[in-house]
């Protein structure tokens, strides 16, 4: 499949409008930060697809912040 290309969605961290050749449109949630898994998501270019696609980049974000504070403290504690 062909590569979209991706418009950052002003105002929204981690969510982007992606634009395929065809001209197909989705959202895309696409994050990474050190010592956490990514995220690459597809949604659907609707507005169930916008709510659904930030609702699950609060939940990378929710759960990220955790493992990264979950790790300092191991090191604060060794």
């Amino acid at each position: 499949m062909a590569q979209p290309t991706f418009k950052k969605i002003e105002g929204e961290e981690y969510l982007y409008e992606a634009t395929y050749p065809s001209g197909t449109k989705k959202y895309a949630v696409r994050g990474s930060k050190s010592g956490v898994p990514g995220i690459k998501q597809y949604f659907p270019f609707t507005a169930a697809g916008l709510n659904a696609a930030k609702k699950r980049r609060n939940e990378w974000l929710t759960e990220s912040n955790k493992i990264l504070a979950d790790k300092r403290a191991a090191v604060e504690v060794a």
